[in-house]
């Protein structure tokens, strides 16, 4: 009967001060799926790391 208020009770910095606690994005794997013709060169320009493809069964791709 209290969480609502209590979440509601929440500032913006009190998230965001949470969120820097808990969440490290040099630590993060992202998982792109979709149609490599369409989407691997828009993904390797992001740069923003190491970029394995994989096939349907999780296979390193040449």
């Amino acid at each position: 009967t209290t969480l609502k208020a209590r979440l509601e009770a929440q500032t913006d910095d009190a998230v965001r001060a949470a969120a820097r606690e808990v969440i490290h994005p040099e630590a993060l794997t992202w998982f792109v799926v979709g149609d490599l013709k369409q989407i691997e060169e828009p993904v390797r320009k992001l740069a923003v790391g190491e970029l394995k493809v994989l096939d349907a069964d999780g296979k390193p791709m040449p």
